[in-house]
C-alpha cells in the first residue's frame, strides 16, 4: 500500500533540510510513523509545508517526505488554487493508494480536497473547531474578558475574543473539509456525532491512535515514590484549557495542604517581574496572575520547562495527581500519557474525555466549572493511598486493553486496507 499522510508539523528527522527548528507536536502521527516505515507492505509519504518556491523532497528513514511552496500563506489559507498544481505534482509523483489527513484544524489538506482527487480521503479527528469556540471562554465573565484585555491583544489582534473570532472563521473552513471527506476516523461518540453532523454522508471508523513508546515502556506509577500533595498539568494559556479553575481549586486546596504545589510542563510565559514583561502579557495571563495574587499562591505554582516523553514520564511518576481540567476535549493524548503511566487522575466531564476515563473506577470526572468538586476529588486522592493505588491499577491495565500499542497500528493498516477495498469497488 502507498499511503501518503498530510500533518501540519515537521518531523524531526527533515527539519534541518529546510532550514526549520524540529516540531515535537503531532506525537501521534511520529510514533506511528515509526512503526509503519520499514514494513514491507507500506510505502509512506509525508506531506507539509516550507517557506520555498516549489516542492521539496527528499527521502529520509524509508519515508518520502514533500513539502509545499510558500508554507506560510498554506498554513493561513490553504494556499489557494495555485498550491492545487504542487499538489497534483505530488499526487502524480507519489500516486498514493490512500491520503490519511491528520486533523481538520489544519489548512495544509484545504485545496487538496477541494481538487477531489481520485483517491480516498481518510481525516483522522483530534479536535472539532466548530465545537471547540463555543467553549472559549470556559465560564470566565464577560466583564472579566474585557478587563484584563491586554496591550499585547490590542496590538498583536489576539487575546480570548481575537483567538475565538478567528476559530469562528477557520471552522468554517474546517466543515468545508469535513463535507469533503469520504472517510472519517474517530475515537469517541462525541466526535462521531460531531463530525457525521457535518457530513453524514461520510463512512465513520473507530481509528485509535499511537502514544509515544515511552510511556507504553513506563512502569507503573508507585505511591511509595511520590512527592505528597503535588499535582501535574500540561501547560494551558487559553481558557479553554482551564487553568483558571485549577487556581481557584488551589485556593481551596491550600487551606487544608499548606505544602500543595502545582506543576505545569512548558516554559513559563507568566513573567511578570519588568515593564516589558508586564506589557507582553496576554490578557488571560494577567487574569491568571490576578488569582494567583488573590489566592496567595505566588510559592505554588511552577513551570518545568519543555519536556519530552521521558521527563514527562519521570514527572508523572513523582506526582500524587494528574489533573485535566479542560473546557472541552475530545480523546486528549496527555490523558491517554498519564493512564499509560498509571498516575491517578481527576479530568473535566467533556467531550470524549468519559469514554477514556471511568469515574471511580479509574478516577474522577467532575463538571469542569466547579473548582470545588475538582478540589474535592483532588483532596480524596491525596488523603486515601489504597484509593490511590486502586484508580492507578484499574487505570493503568484499562488504557492498555483498550488502546494497546500494537492493536493501534493493526488496527490503522486494518483500516487503510478495508478503505481501499472499498474505494475500489465504488469504481
Amino acid at each position: 500500500m502507498r499511503i501518503m499522510w498530510t500533518v501540519f508539523v515537521t518531523f524531526p528527522e527533515v527539519a534541518d533540510k529546510i532550514g526549520k527548528k524540529s516540531e515535537y507536536a503531532c506525537t501521534w502521527a511520529r510514533a506511528l510513523a515509526a512503526k509503519l516505515r520499514y514494513r514491507e507492505d507500506i510505502q509512506l509519504a509525508i506531506v507539509s509545508v516550507a517557506d520555498e518556491d516549489s516542492v521539496k523532497k527528499f527521502h529520509v528513514d524509508n519515508v518520502d517526505f514533500y513539502f509545499l511552496p510558500n508554507g506560510k500563506e498554506v498554513m493561513r489559507s490553504g494556499g489557494g488554487e495555485k498550491i492545487q498544481d504542487s499538489w497534483k505534482y505530488i499526487i502524480s509523483d507519489f500516486k498514493p493508494d490512500l491520503v490519511h489527513i491528520h486533523g481538520s484544524e489544519s489548512m495544509v489538506p484545504y485545496e487538496l480536497i477541494k481538487m477531489k482527487p481520485d483517491v480516498p480521503l481518510f481525516l483522522t479527528l483530534q479536535g472539532i473547531l466548530s465545537n471547540y469556540y463555543k467553549d472559549a471562554y470556559a465560564g470566565m465573565e464577560m466583564k472579566d474578558v474585557i478587563r484584563t484585555y491586554s496591550l499585547r491583544d490590542v496590538v498583536r489582534h489576539s487575546g480570548i475574543i481575537w483567538d475565538r473570532k478567528k476559530e469562528i472563521k477557520r471552522s468554517g473552513y474546517e466543515k468545508e473539509m469535513l463535507k469533503g471527506i469520504q472517510y472519517i476516523g474517530g475515537r469517541t461518540t462525541w466526535d462521531k456525532v460531531s463530525s457525521l453532523a457535518v457530513n453524514p454522508e461520510a463512512k465513520y471508523i473507530y481509528a485509535p491512535e499511537l502514544i509515544r513508546p515511552e510511556f507504553y515502556q513506563s512502569t507503573r506509577w508507585n505511591v511509595n515514590n511520590i512527592e505528597r500533595h503535588r499535582i501535574f498539568m500540561h501547560q494551558g494559556f487559553k481558557p479553554i484549557k482551564g487553568l483558571h479553575i485549577v487556581l481557584d481549586a488551589m485556593k481551596v486546596l491550600k487551606k487544608k495542604y499548606p505544602d500543595v504545589e502545582l506543576y505545569m510542563s512548558g516554559r513559563n510565559v507568566m513573567k511578570n517581574s519588568t515593564i516589558k514583561e508586564k506589557l507582553l502579557q496576554p490578557g488571560y495571563v494577567k487574569y491568571l496572575f490576578e488569582k494567583i495574587q488573590a489566592n496567595d499562591l505566588q510559592d505554588c505554582i511552577h513551570f518545568t520547562g519543555i519536556l519530552d516523553a521521558e521527563q514527562i514520564v519521570s514527572e508523572l511518576k513523582k506526582s500524587n495527581v494528574m489533573v485535566l481540567p479542560s473546557a472541552i476535549e475530545n480523546s486528549p493524548n496527555s490523558l491517554c500519557e498519564a493512564q499509560l503511566v498509571g498516575i491517578p487522575c481527576v479530568a473535566s466531564f467533556v467531550g470524549g474525555v468519559p469514554e477514556m476515563l471511568r469515574d471511580g473506577k479509574d478516577g474522577y470526572l467532575y463538571t469542569f466549572n466547579e473548582p470545588l468538586m475538582l478540589a474535592e476529588y483532588i483532596s480524596r486522592i491525596f488523603d486515601s493511598d489504597s484509593l490511590a493505588e486502586q484508580f492507578s491499577m484499574s487505570s493503568y491495565e484499562w488504557i492498555r486493553s483498550r488502546q494497546g500499542e500494537n492493536d493501534g497500528v493493526n488496527k490503522t493498516i486494518n483500516n487503510y486496507k478495508t478503505i481501499i477495498d472499498d474505494w475500489k469497488n465504488k469504481l
